[in-house]
């Protein structure tokens, strides 16, 4: 007969055992083969032809710092595969190494990427900074920001007051 022993700490939390493994910029050896399996991973569930890395690629994951870890790689290597136009990841496809390489002004393509912070983001503080992005590019007309987003006036007027959003320029704010 077997018997389960957990192992409890003071606070009733189970001992765990500390694995200290080295954040990605100190195992360069490790970035090309998980920027592999992630590419066939993404490859697979996006339905892309995408099946290898262009040297330049390559070169781009090698050079870049990856302060976020592995989480920030298997996400650069989704977006590359979402861009990726051939049947290989090409450095323009990837935005790693400083500069965003695959922001270029063209085409089909993201014309700013969206940095966001390793640890993470509320979805409405994101929003609510597209929309505000949204408006200062369309000199906060509501109409055309909302034209720009590809959603209603409706929807438009519904999130500018869920933010709680305000400008000199809006009638309403004019006292």
């Amino acid at each position: 007969m077997s018997k389960n022993v957990t192992l409890a700490s003071r606070n009733n939390r189970l001992a765990v055992f500390e694995i200290r493994l080295p954040p990605l910029r100190e195992r360069k050896e490790d970035v090309v083969p998980l920027a592999t399996s992630f590419l066939e991973k993404f490859a697979r569930d996006l339905k892309k032809p995408v099946r290898g890395m262009a040297p330049t690629a390559v070169r781009a994951l090698l050079r870049h710092n990856w302060p976020g870890n592995i989480r920030e790689l298997e996400n650069a290597v989704e977006r590359a595969v979402l861009m990726a136009d051939g049947t290989q990841l090409e450095a323009k496809d990837l935005t790693v190494g400083g500069a965003e390489q695959g922001a270029a002004e063209t085409p089909g393509r993201l014309g700013a990427i969206v940095r966001l912070p390793p640890d993470g983001i509320d979805i409405d503080e994101l929003e609510k900074m597209v929309i505000l992005e949204a408006l200062r590019l369309n000199d906060w007309v509501q109409k055309d920001a909302a034209r720009f987003l590809r959603v209603s006036s409706r929807v438009m007027n519904y999130k500018i007051q869920k933010y709680d959003i305000t400008h000199p320029k809006w009638s309403r704010n004019r006292e």
